[in-house]
């Protein structure tokens, strides 16, 4: 954990802090291309979409403020905001359809800041990158789909059932 993540710009409402995701890339062993590409084709496209996400969170808040969906893995979060009761509550009993879901803790949390006007910080600076890893296998498209079905869900929460980015 960087200390940048730790101290961000100062305000009151700040509510989330964020830093840049970076794939921490395996060394290849050796071998064929096909090797090559049945090892680290998943990783690859993970780093894809990690960098584009990089692009987009900071363009978009630095454009109009706005963001999407942040990574869990590269947030940190005021402790009284967790602690909150209407938080707790919400985060355990979101439901689509009728239907309570498990999945969605990042659009979750990430539309339920916004929605109370709460900023959102982003550590775009070099020393702010945190490296994680990803999948090496094909698992890597069960965390598309995931990401597919709940995107989607949130996308239209936000926009058609509270409706807070329309007043932002």
């Amino acid at each position: 954990m960087s200390l940048l993540l730790l101290s961000p710009p100062r305000s009151a409402r700040l509510g989330l802090s964020s830093e840049f995701g970076r794939v921490f890339a395996s060394r290849f062993s050796g071998g064929s291309p096909w090797n090559f590409l049945r090892e680290y084709v998943w990783e690859y496209l993970g780093a894809c979409y990690i960098e584009r996400r990089n692009f987009e969170i900071t363009a978009t808040s630095n454009i109009d403020g706005g963001m999407s969906c942040l990574s869990g893995r590269t947030a940190a979060f005021w402790t009284k905001i967790l602690q909150n009761e209407p938080f707790i509550t919400g985060y355990c009993n979101e439901m689509w359809r009728g239907k309570i879901l498990n999945p969605d803790d990042d659009n979750f949390i990430t539309r339920w800041l916004v929605s109370r006007g709460w900023r959102i910080a982003i550590q775009s600076a070099e020393k702010a990158v945190v490296q994680t890893t990803l999948e090496r296998n094909s698992k890597f498209l069960y965390q598309c789909l995931r990401w597919a079905r709940s995107n989607w869900r949130s996308n239209f929460t936000s926009t058609i059932c509270e409706r807070h980015v329309w007043r932002s």
